[in-house]
């Protein structure tokens, strides 16, 4: 059942762009090729991982002749974060699904296994989570 909801979510979530594009470009804004875009504000502390990023302040604008570094880094410590708290809600999710099968168990062995499975994938998630949060900024810190 899980497998099937999962399936039809994840076709959803591909198949939705195309069918926005599919439209012959109604509602979408169409970008001159002259527009060159030359800099980026810096969303993130990046400051504090060397001294190469002295000059990249959070709330800063960034130019990328000169700070492209800044920027690069930037936009992956955002895709991150987004990455981050979309596994911590996921994983609170099955948290719950998992307290659900154990609460309605009545005394079922096999549901409180699987209650006990979904709650064990949950600490998983939550780790993993916490891994990609922090494992990127110390390799960021290891390669600058």
């Amino acid at each position: 059942m899980y497998k099937k909801i999962i399936a039809v979510s994840l076709l959803g979530l591909f198949l939705a762009p195309m069918a926005v594009v599919a439209q012959g470009g109604q509602g979408l804004v169409d970008i001159p090729s002259d527009i060159q875009i030359t800099t980026c504000q810096i969303r993130h502390n990046v400051n504090v991982l060397g001294d190469k990023f002295q000059g990249c302040t959070k709330g800063s604008i960034a130019s990328y002749a000169t700070q492209a570094h800044c920027c690069l880094v930037d936009r992956i410590l955002t895709f991150i974060d987004w990455f981050f708290w979309a596994l911590i809600i996921i994983s609170f999710m099955i948290l719950l699904v998992g307290a659900f099968h154990i609460l309605t168990a009545g005394g079922n062995p096999d549901k409180v296994a699987l209650g006990r499975k979904f709650i064990t994938f949950a600490i998983v998630g939550i780790a993993l989570a916490v891994l990609t949060f922090v494992i990127p900024r110390m390799v960021i810190r290891i390669v600058y």
